[in-house]
């Protein structure tokens, strides 16, 4: 005959995790319609991820079916950063700066006695009476185009720096082509993303102060992961740390100065077209490693292209290129 979920919780107005919340199987929140749990902290759903544990879920019921209410999981977010760079060399005119703000929350599924995890499954839950979860992105890509052009093209400085310890210290910059089920950051057929704010994570984006407030310090430099098809053409020579890795997708850079300061430049999927217009100046890639390398599909490795289709591109004497080879 089963047992009756255990109500454990019901939430009759908007409330926000930035904490931990642990759910048990057999467990039932009720939220009201039209309210939500936001969640920017951990979700845990505490199971066995083998066995019998595999089955077990929790219930997430809401109060009109018409009308959704539940758990909305918030994703990273970029925010202004309240001054200017204390590097005087750092500072660009009329710019703003944009950095990583806040981690957004997780939903997991949790082992109570190996702490494995994995991502929440709809497998993991029932929804009842328009009860529901729902996923809303947010991230680089996201905030790029949520103004619309007034990010993509104003004289914005993205800094990828800040106070938070992120996956693979890694950002990801997903614009990918749409498939059926397309998600918030799928690209039309064909549709290229232009972004001219340049990205920044040199040590002279390290502190910030605005007036006499205390000085702020982004004490971790992040690396930039590309998914998808974009063009750069902001100045990225300041972008001077960690890697940028190009996984799939195709991307190109129109000026020398476009292309990423830091000296690992990875392309492990997709191509990466350097473009220059007949009489800009040449690409001198100077100290640089760049690699083009594979990601798996299936058993199947799948490498990367470097294009170069205009311009004049040169690799200087301590720069290496390394094609299908992984230095070790």
């Amino acid at each position: 005959t089963g047992t009756m979920a255990a109500d454990v919780m019901d939430v009759q107005q908007d409330i926000q995790n930035d904490g931990t919340i642990n759910i048990n199987p057999g467990m039932n929140i009720t939220v009201t319609e039209g309210k939500w749990i936001i969640n920017k902290g951990t979700i845990n759903f505490m199971k066995t991820l083998t066995g019998d544990g595999s089955g077990a879920q929790f219930n997430i019921t809401g109060t009109n079916d018409g009308s959704p209410s539940g758990i909305v999981n918030r994703g990273p977010e970029f925010a202004a950063i309240n001054g200017a760079p204390t590097e005087e060399a750092a500072q660009t005119d009329g710019a703003m700066y944009f950095n990583l703000d806040n981690l957004g929350g997780t939903i997991q599924v949790k082992d109570p006695t190996t702490k494995e995890s994995r991502a929440l499954s709809e497998d993991d839950y029932e929804c009842n009476d328009g009860g529901t979860i729902q996923m809303k992105n947010g991230g680089l890509y996201n905030f790029l185009r949520k103004g619309g052009d007034s990010h993509v093209n104003a004289n914005n400085v993205i800094v990828l720096r800040g106070t938070h310890s992120v996956s693979n210290n890694m950002i990801l910059l997903d614009h990918t082509k749409a498939e059926d089920g397309a998600s918030p950051t799928s690209a039309n057929e064909g549709e290229v993303l232009d972004i001219r704010n340049p990205f920044v994570n040199s040590d002279d984006y390290k502190s910030f102060k605005n007036g006499n407030n205390p000085q702020v310090v982004y004490d971790k430099s992040y690396g930039l992961g590309v998914n998808g098809y974009f063009k750069f053409s902001g100045i990225n020579t300041n972008f001077d740390q960690g890697k940028v890795e190009f996984m799939d997708g195709s991307s190109e850079f129109n000026s020398a100065n476009s292309i990423f300061g830091t000296n690992d430049l990875t392309i492990s999927g997709g191509n990466v077209n350097i473009n220059i217009s007949e009489g800009d100046p040449a690409v001198v890639l100077s100290g640089r490693t760049i690699n083009v390398t594979s990601h798996k599909v299936g058993d199947e490795d799948v490498y990367g292209c470097l294009v170069v289709t205009n311009g004049n591109v040169t690799l200087d004497k301590d720069s290496i290129l390394n094609l299908g080879y992984n230095p070790q």
